[in-house]
């Protein structure tokens, strides 16, 4: 898969395993409920190397510590045998954040939708600064639905 026009997003090779891994941990630090699993992390990851249902994009040099991700998974829908292609984590470090590297992960998303012929559905899940996010999103993307939380458990 070609990813040309993204700028700075690359698709993820090997040896970013492990800043990808801290990259989700500080995603979960930040916006997660529940424990975490690192073997889940480790099974999401490998969908983009396994090339078995996951793309990975990537902003930040080989070798130096990742600035953003947006991981995507192809799965099926609830109701049909049809498949889309469904964000999982789209994550900017805090002191990258006053970039448009969140814009070009979406740029990226947009991509890998019409490079697959997927419907892309991405969504925001954030604890901080949801509002601002979201008109972010609304720039990009259609609005359709919304999200709501109840009974949350806390993290352990």
């Amino acid at each position: 898969m070609k990813f040309n026009d993204c700028g700075d997003v690359r698709l993820a090779e090997q040896e970013d395993i492990p800043q990808i891994i801290d990259l989700l941990k500080e995603h979960f630090r930040e916006n997660g409920n529940h424990t975490l699993s690192e073997n889940k992390i480790i099974a999401l990851i490998a969908l983009h190397y396994n090339k078995s249902g996951g793309v990975i994009g990537v902003i930040g040099d080989r070798g130096e510590k990742l600035k953003g991700l947006i991981i995507l998974a192809v799965t099926q829908l609830w109701y049909s045998d049809n498949y889309i292609l469904d964000e999982i984590s789209l994550f900017v470090r805090p002191e990258c954040r006053k970039s448009d590297y969140a814009k070009q992960l979406m740029v990226f998303a947009k991509k890998a939708s019409d490079t697959l012929d997927l419907e892309l559905r991405i969504s925001v899940w954030s604890n901080e600064r949801t509002e601002a996010k979201i008109k972010l999103y609304q720039r990009q993307f259609k609005l359709k639905g919304a999200s709501f939380n109840y009974n949350e458990k806390p993290k352990l």
